[in-house]
C-alpha cells in the first residue's frame, strides 16, 4: 500500500524586520516538524537565508515554486523579489510591513 504524501504546510515568515523568520528556520530544524508536513515558507530568499544562519539552521534556503519536502532545506516561495538586503532588524520600515502583508 503507498504511503500517503505528507501536507503542505504554508508558513508566513512574518516581518522580516522582526523575529518571525528566526523564530520560523528555528523550528524548521524540529524533526517533528518534518515528520507532520512539507513546510514552505512565504517570505523573502535571503532573510529567510540570514534568519537560518543567526540560528545556525544547518540547512539550505531555496527559492522554489511549490514544496518538495527535502528535509535539508527551507524552501521559500518569494513571489515578488523584492530586494530586502538592506533592512536592519528591529528597525520600523513600510517595505517590511508591506512584505508580510503580502506573505498573507
Amino acid at each position: 500500500m503507498p504511503s500517503t504524501p505528507l501536507p503542505v504546510i504554508a508558513i508566513t515568515m512574518g516581518d522580516p524586520s522582526g523575529i518571525g523568520p528566526e523564530i520560523v528556520a528555528k523550528s524548521l530544524t524540529n524533526p517533528t516538524t518534518r515528520a507532520a508536513c512539507r513546510p514552505l515558507v512565504i517570505g523573502n530568499t535571503d532573510v529567510m537565508r540570514h534568519a537560518a544562519n543567526q540560528v545556525n539552521a544547518n540547512l539550505s534556503v531555496i527559492k522554489v515554486r511549490a514544496a518538495t519536502g527535502s528535509p535539508d532545506t527551507i524552501e521559500v516561495l518569494d513571489p515578488w523579489g523584492t530586494d530586502l538586503s538592506d533592512l536592519g532588524i528591529g528597525r520600523v520600515d513600510a517595505r517590511a510591513g508591506d512584505a508580510a502583508a503580502k506573505a498573507v
